[in-house]
């Protein structure tokens, strides 16, 4: 199966205009990671000095964090930092993304793949990505805040990405 993650990069001509879409619901910081009740790695990471420990649902969260906390330019990134809830042709949907990363300024390598300087990263392994839904998911994301949203695989995390 071969990944069309173009499909998922925030594109700077969407505009609720174009598509029926209302928002019912924006929540800051209104969900948290759960305790692992079965095989899957919960943990806190830590980030540095003057930055919290992240939580992290997965070995490729905690990848992820270690990556974007590496970056020149990282200023910060918050787990689980907001629901949003939205009509969008019709269909209800609710999402929360795994992270919001700041970066100052942006590394090229993370650029390339939509990074700016405000940004909202869903991390998932290539084999669970369902791109209809979560192109949908992104696209609720970025009309109702106006920020990109990138999807980070194991291909971008543990792939030897140059971030710069």
């Amino acid at each position: 199966m071969e990944l069309r993650i173009d499909l998922l990069l925030p594109k700077e001509d969407i505009s609720s205009r174009e598509l029926p879409f209302e928002v019912l619901s924006i929540e800051w910081g209104a969900r948290k990671i759960p305790t692992s009740r079965g095989r899957h790695v919960t943990g806190m990471y830590p980030v540095g000095l003057n930055h919290d420990s992240v939580p992290f649902e997965s070995k490729l969260e905690r990848d992820f964090i270690a990556l974007a906390a590496s970056c020149r330019g990282f200023r910060s990134i918050t787990s689980q930092p907001v629901t949003v809830t939205a009509r969008l042709s019709g269909l209800v949907i609710e999402y929360t993304p795994d992270y919001l990363v700041d970066l100052d300024p942006v590394p090229p390598g993370l650029s390339r793949l939509g990074f700016r300087p405000r940004t909202f990263v869903e991390v998932k392994p290539t084999k669970f990505v369902d791109q209809e839904k979560l192109s949908r998911k992104f696209t609720v994301l970025m009309l109702a805040l106006n920020l990109p949203c990138v999807l980070m695989r194991e291909t971008e995390i543990r792939g030897g990405l140059r971030h710069g």
